[in-house]
């Protein structure tokens, strides 16, 4: 008995990505492309969308994804497309049972947590020959790395905020032991003055001795005061920080429905908002220098 050869590519994306929807047709058209020149008639296409609430919809038309809101709990956080020639394809969660042949690409909007170490995007064609899965992985491919967006966020997962609250919480107790100055003991300072005449007897040493702890205590209140700060910061990077960047840079854009006129003015609300944290630096810098000028 002969055994059918497959030849089969898998490739996967760790990264942010805007998928409107002039891409996601672009990339269903390839998908039935590729499937067309096979001529098998047992051709099957499926999609799978969950949403933020976690409804499943299940659907065999493109059209049907962009009837949904996409807003609010109605947000779409995975997609799933395939086409094949078995009714193994309908079912998204079927990896260790292969049809003959099959496209899949899947988007998904993943956690904070695990954005640096799971990938969002999932591209598996499965072919019965070589050329024909070279050249549809190729232009699916080339298809899904225009979606690509930059994404700060995925620096900030758990296994990397790890490593770097250690570093950074390293450095700041080096910086603070290497900025602050060690101060002389007392008992060395009352010496020098004794040794220049200006200690005579003990009442005189008793208030030098007094005189001579203001400055520890400025320096005391200097490191608690660099300390303090440093923790704050520190929190700062490695609690909100992280979460701000989530909500700014915004990996994953499934751009379509209502969430289209959504992300139109959020971006304008943000645009607003940059131009006056510009302008307010501009402004506190040009003050700065003015005051100095003229001696203020």
């Amino acid at each position: 008995m002969t055994q059918n050869l497959k030849t089969s590519i898998c490739k996967t994306f760790s990264t942010g990505f805007i998928l409107n929807e002039a891409d996601l047709r672009r990339i269903y058209q390839l998908m039935v492309t590729a499937a067309e020149k096979l001529n098998d008639p047992r051709e099957r296409f499926y999609i799978y969308v969950r949403t933020e609430n976690g409804t499943i919809h299940e659907f065999d038309s493109i059209d049907e994804v962009f009837a949904l809101d996409n807003i609010g709990e109605q947000f779409v956080n995975h997609l799933y497309l395939s086409i094949g020639n078995s009714d193994l394809t309908k079912r998204v969660d079927a990896l260790s049972s292969e049809p003959e042949w099959s496209v899949s690409v899947q988007f998904e909007r993943i956690s904070l947590r695990r954005h640096a170490e799971t990938p969002t995007i999932r591209l598996d064609v499965i072919g019965p020959t070589r050329d024909w899965v070279v050249l549809t992985a190729g232009e699916l491919e080339e298809r899904i790395k225009r979606t690509h967006s930059i994404s700060i966020a995925r620096y900030f997962s758990d296994s990397n905020m790890s490593f770097i609250t250690i570093f950074l919480l390293l450095a700041f107790m080096a910086g603070l032991l290497m900025t602050v100055p060690t101060p002389e003991p007392i008992h060395q300072k009352l010496e020098g003055l004794r040794a220049n005449g200006q200690i005579k007897d003990a009442v005189d040493a008793v208030i030098a001795a007094e005189r001579l702890k203001q400055p520890d205590q400025a320096i005391r209140d200097t490191i608690f005061r660099r300390l303090i700060g440093g923790l704050i910061g520190l929190a700062f990077f490695t609690v909100i920080l992280p979460r701000f960047a989530m909500a700014i840079g915004r990996p994953y854009e499934f751009l379509w429905g209502e969430y289209v006129a959504v992300n139109q003015r959020r971006k304008a609300i943000e645009s607003t908002v940059l131009i006056v944290v510009v302008l307010g630096l501009f402004v506190g810098v040009a003050s700065t220098w003015t005051s100095k000028q003229l001696g203020l």
